[in-house]
């Protein structure tokens, strides 16, 4: 008697590793695909909580809008704030990213390289015997090509002193 294996024998166990491995590909490749879209929802979420932070942070306490005018909309928000000396606040967009500059001084960007601001606009809403308020419409979305996520959020801000 030979010991050893027989080459159907060989033929048969490759083929049952090869269909073990092809199935076991098509049952991870899911996970991982769900795992890089909730880490993209992830960060579209975080960022655009920390970015509405931001906002209102300058919000609070202002007193004057300077842009967008009164009963209009702009790209661009600037806004003096009380008791903080580098007045002007101002926020824009520019080639994807929200910025903030004070006083004049050069912007600094506020969210991270995953995310780009595909929108910002600034509502300057005025309503007679009311605190005058903000309209801020921001739409970020995931710059990675692997996983689109995307989100806008419409907001309205009061004035508080």
């Amino acid at each position: 008697m030979t010991k050893g294996f027989t080459l159907i024998e060989i033929l048969i166990y490759l083929v049952l590793v090869s269909l073990i491995a092809t199935i076991s590909i098509a049952a991870v490749y899911p996970l991982i695909d769900n795992y890089h879209r909730s880490q993209a929802l992830l960060d579209i979420e975080s960022e655009t909580n920390f970015l509405m932070r931001k906002i209102n942070w300058a919000l609070m306490g202002a007193y004057a809008i300077n842009q967008p005018a009164s009963g209009s909309t702009s790209t661009i928000l600037s806004i003096n704030k009380e008791g903080f000396s580098q007045n002007p606040i101002a926020f824009d967009v520019s080639g994807g990213n929200l910025r903030i500059s004070l006083a004049g001084a050069e912007p600094i960007v506020l969210n991270n390289t995953n995310v780009k601001i595909e929108k910002a606009e600034f509502e300057n809403i005025f309503q007679s015997g009311l605190p005058a308020s903000v309209g801020v419409e921001l739409s970020v979305k995931h710059s990675s090509s692997s996983s689109s996520a995307s989100t806008t959020i419409k907001v309205k801000i009061g004035l508080r002193k």
